[in-house]
């Protein structure tokens, strides 16, 4: 629709004056491609992705993690909760968003990191290969 208002616009402007031509030809003309991305600029920004993706994801392991390790042992001498037990206790207790505790400051943490690693990992394969 809207080039054939232009084309229409085109046709009036011969009756109107060049200027409103060369208007209605700019608004036909197709846009150029946008710039792409490449190199080590888009290593980093896939590294920063697959870091901050991979953080969030594993955030609930790393959570139950951080909760076998600091368990106290039971005072029976029997064996310490398993990760299963352990998360249905965690769940059941403190809701499931406690799975996701830290998930912020973990993906913060990560993400730069993996980013830096993988794109300069992949720049300099490149550049010795």
């Amino acid at each position: 629709r809207l080039q054939e208002a232009a084309l229409r616009l085109h046709e009036l402007g011969s009756d109107l004056g060049s200027g409103v031509s060369e208007l209605a030809a700019d608004a036909v003309a197709p846009l150029p491609p946008p710039p792409a991305i490449e190199g080590l600029p888009l290593d980093l920004l896939a590294g920063v992705f697959a870091g901050a993706l991979a953080a969030a994801l594993t955030t609930p392991l790393d959570v139950l993690v951080t909760h076998a390790t600091t368990q106290d042992a039971p005072a029976d001498g029997s064996r310490p909760r398993g990760a299963v037990q352990l998360g249905v206790d965690l769940v059941r207790e403190q809701g499931a968003c406690t799975l996701l505790r830290g998930i912020t400051c973990r993906t913060l943490y990560y993400a730069p990191l993996i980013g830096v690693f993988f794109g300069l990992y992949e720049h300099f394969r490149r550049v010795l290969s």
